[in-house]
Order: structure tokens, then C-alpha cells, then sequence
């Protein structure tokens, strides 16, 4: 028989296809940068694109945009439109339901506060037991806020507002028992995307703190000096402090370097003071910290941090401005229940969403929002007569912060009315 054919020798598989090279990833946002949008975006559309990804933002987050909330699908754009390079893409559960420009501000909104732990006691966390203002305790609090550039104003829970304010008028943006912030405005016209937009705008310049300071007597505080004050002492150790604070922070004393040597100064008990980079100050329980361009006023539970910057592609007015953030610890906010233009969202557990202006791409603009919506009342009810006035329409700094004791007064603030970490800025 013939002999049988030989195998035919085995072909080498193909090898498969490279894989497609991985699009970069996404920023995420560093420092104090802004979540802005890269490139307009229509009405309807599910897609936005941002410069960065904010710290924690992730599928279902809920952002604010213009003002309005929308729940996040995910970090992306869908696999069937092209991604681009330069920006990063969040799809949007529903569609957007107005037009919004390029540069306008994307706002996460704070997670919700966890409740507070069950706790025995007359007034628990679980009975929602009211203040009698229109704010629950059992709710939770957020504990920061921060008002930044134009001014843009970021309340406690994810609300935004813009506000102009007057020119050279001084507003109360924060007023809680024995301690208010009062801040000054000031016109500017600057330019904005590589100078295609003219814009006629504000900035704040000034702060000036109040504050009501001094130890209560020893013999008047409790054992270990916390818990309930002794009976007959609340009205001697509450709200009515025997030394007064009064201390400003100076945008225009900043040199070309964003620093100085006196940019705060101010009076301890009537005597004066002035500091500049890296110093302190201390005035009873009042610390005040200067760094290079920065100041932190700390007092109990209460860190007011003010920042000074230059107004950049400035035409007219001030060459430097101010920017201010509020930070409560443990249960500030829920004792004090602050008010003011910033103040108050500490005081409320809902966003409050105000006006903001719509900045067009290009040409000639004008402000004009004063946080309508935002705030109770009007801007004007917020105004001051001078830079340590703690009078206005809702004023709290003669109040006495709210407690959970039956004798209606808790001595370092350890009355537990339930909180939650969240951002103010303005």
C-alpha cells in the first residue's frame, strides 16, 4: 500500500488585535478649583462635561447645576459618544432642563447627616425635640460654609447663591451668640475667558469680627468644667462675656506677593494689635492664627478662616479681595443656631438655592444676584451700620445658645443636638 501522507505542519495561531490604548484618567479636583463645565450644554441633553471630578463624586451624587439638582449615573459619557481628552464626562440620570454655558459652576451637594446616637435624657435625639424657632434638633447640622471669588456662595447641604452687594456696604454674614462676621463689598470690573468677557462684578474686601470673650468665674463652673452651670449662674456665664473683641482682615494691606505684615489688626479688651505672616494672637479663648496671606479666628467651637487673593485681569477697583469659610465642630451649629447671609444654612437641614448669574461667553455683563431664594427676607436686612455692628433684622449675638438640660444651660457646649459634617463657602 502507499505509504500515508504526512501531517501538515500546525500554523501558528494569529495573534489578537492590540487593545485600544486607555483614555486618560480623570482629574480630580485639587485644592480649592471648582467643578466647572468645559463646553455648553442644551436643554435635554444627559451628558455635561467638567474640568476635573470634585472630591467624592461618584454614581448618585446629587449636583447642583444653575441651581437645580440632578442625580449622577455615572462618571462617563456613554460608550457610543466619543470621549474627550480634555474634559471629564458625567451622565446624568434625567436630561438637563435648561441651557448652561461653559464655565458655569457645578456644586456636589453634602451627603445626608447620619443621626446622632440614641442617648438617655428628658430631650433624646429620636423625639425631634423643637427649639421653638422652626428648627428641629433631631435633624442634623451641617458644620461648614465658604464664600469664594465673585462672590459665590456655597450653604451648608449643597445650596449656592451669587451675591453683588452694594458697593462699600458692610453685610452681617454670620451672627451666633457672642460672635458675628461682618463683611464688606466692593465693585470691580475684571475679565473673564482670556478677556472675551467684560464683566462688572463685586468682591468682598473686609472682614471684621466681633467677638464677646472672657472665663466665666471659678466658682460659678460646673465640676470638671463640663455639664450643667450651677443654678443662678446661666444668665452670669452665658451670652454675657466681660471683654470685647473686635479684629479685621485687610484685602487692600496685601502687598504684590499676596502677603503683608498688618493685614489684621484689631483690639483685645480696648488694647491694640496688629499682625501679619505667621503670627498669633490670643484674646481670652479667642485664637487668632496670620499666615502667609491667610487668618483663622477660632472661638469655642467656631473657625472663621479668611483668605486673601489678587483680582486677576482687573480693570478697576480693588486689586485684592478676600475669601471666607466657616467650620463648626462637634454641636455649634445646633446650640447656636447662626443666622446671617451664610450663617443661617447652618441653622437649617434643606439646600437653600438662591439667584445666580447666568455669565454669558463673551461680550459685556453686569451682576446682579443677592441671593434671592437663599436668604430670609432681603440683602438689605443684612446690612450694618459699622464694620463691629452686631445689630441687624435677625440678629443672634445677644441670644443664648439653645441646650438640652433642663436648667437650660450647658457649660462648653456638650448639649448633644445632633450634627453633620458638611461645606460653607463664600
Amino acid at each position: 500500500p502507499p505509504p500515508s501522507p504526512s501531517p501538515a505542519p500546525a500554523v501558528p495561531p494569529e495573534p489578537p488585535p492590540p487593545l485600544p490604548p486607555s483614555p486618560p484618567s480623570a482629574p480630580t479636583c485639587s485644592g480649592e478649583a471648582d467643578m466647572t463645565l468645559t463646553e455648553d450644554a442644551s436643554a435635554g441633553d444627559v451628558v455635561i462635561y467638567v474640568q476635573c471630578y470634585a472630591a467624592g463624586l461618584g454614581p448618585g451624587s446629587i449636583i447642583y447645576v444653575e441651581g437645580v439638582a440632578y442625580e449622577v449615573l455615572r462618571l462617563g459619557a456613554p460608550s457610543r459618544q466619543q470621549r474627550r481628552h480634555d474634559s471629564s464626562a458625567i451622565t446624568l440620570v434625567t436630561p438637563l432642563t435648561a441651557n448652561v454655558v461653559s464655565g458655569t459652576s457645578v456644586v456636589v451637594a453634602a451627603p445626608p447627616p447620619s443621626p446622632p446616637p440614641p442617648r438617655a435624657g428628658p430631650f433624646s435625639a429620636g423625639t425631634g425635640f423643637s427649639t421653638g424657632t422652626g428648627f428641629s434638633t433631631g435633624t442634623g447640622f451641617s458644620t461648614r460654609t465658604e464664600v469664594k471669588k465673585d462672590p459665590h456662595l456655597h450653604f451648608a447641604h449643597g445650596g449656592t447663591a451669587d451675591f453683588r452687594g452694594r458697593p462699600g456696604q458692610l453685610y452681617s454674614f454670620f451672627s451666633a451668640p457672642d460672635l458675628a462676621l461682618n463683611v464688606k463689598t466692593e465693585e470691580a470690573v475684571f475679565r473673564l475667558r482670556k478677556g472675551r468677557l467684560l464683566v462688572n462684578g463685586s468682591f468682598l474686601t473686609e472682614a471684621h469680627l466681633v467677638a464677646r470673650v472672657g472665663t466665666c468665674p471659678e466658682e460659678l463652673r460646673p465640676k470638671g468644667g463640663i455639664g450643667p452651670l450651677p443654678a443662678g449662674a446661666a444668665r452670669k456665664c452665658v451670652g454675657e462675656k466681660r471683654k470685647w473683641a473686635n479684629i479685621s482682615f485687610w484685602a487692600n494691606r496685601l502687598n504684590e506677593h499676596n502677603t503683608g505684615w498688618n493685614f489684621v489688626n484689631g483690639t483685645c479688651g480696648g488694647h491694640e494689635f496688629h499682625i501679619g505672616i505667621d503670627s498669633t494672637k490670643t484674646c481670652e479663648e479667642l485664637h487668632v492664627h496670620a499666615l502667609f496671606s491667610s487668618a483663622t479666628f477660632t472661638l469655642r467651637n467656631w473657625t472663621v478662616t479668611v483668605r486673601g487673593n489678587h483680582v486677576y485681569e482687573l480693570v478697576s477697583g480693588p486689586s485684592h479681595r478676600i475669601d471666607v469659610s466657616f467650620d463648626a465642630k462637634d454641636q455649634a451649629a445646633a446650640r447656636d443656631l447662626p443666622h446671617g447671609i451664610v450663617g443661617q444654612s447652618f441653622s437649617s437641614p434643606l439646600p437653600r438655592i438662591g439667584k445666580k448669574d447666568r455669565y454669558p461667553w463673551s461680550g459685556t455683563f453686569t451682576t446682579a444676584a443677592m441671593a434671592e431664594g437663599a436668604i430670609d427676607g432681603e440683602a438689605a436686612l443684612y446690612e450694618v451700620a459699622s464694620a463691629y455692628s452686631t445689630a441687624f433684622a435677625f440678629s443672634r449675638f445677644e441670644a443664648h445658645p439653645w441646650s438640652n438640660s433642663p436648667e437650660g444651660a450647658v457649660w462648653g457646649g456638650s448639649a448633644d443636638l445632633g450634627a453633620a459634617a458638611s461645606t460653607v463657602e463664600v
